[in-house]
C-alpha cells in the first residue's frame, strides 16, 4: 500500500487535503463546502466516484466532527 496525501492552498487560505489509500478508498478534508464542492464536481468528471457524506470511519479509526 502507498498511501498519498494531496493538497491545495488556495489564495484566499481555502484548504483542501484529499487522502488516498488502496485503489479505491479516500478522504477529502477541506475548510470551505463551497470549495469541497466544486472540487468534487470537476474531479467526478474525470473519474468515476461517489461522495457518500461526512466520514464516521476511516482505515479503522472512528471520526468524531465537533462543529463546522
Amino acid at each position: 500500500m502507498e498511501p498519498c496525501l494531496y493538497q491545495h492552498i488556495s489564495s484566499d487560505s481555502k484548504i483542501i487535503f484529499k487522502l488516498l489509500s488502496y485503489v479505491d478508498d479516500g478522504l477529502i478534508l477541506c475548510n470551505d463546502d463551497t470549495f469541497r464542492k466544486d472540487f468534487m464536481t470537476r474531479i467526478k468528471q474525470r473519474f468515476n466516484l461517489n461522495d457518500i457524506g461526512q466520514a464516521h470511519w476511516f482505515l479503522g479509526l472512528r471520526i468524531t466532527q465537533h462543529g463546522n
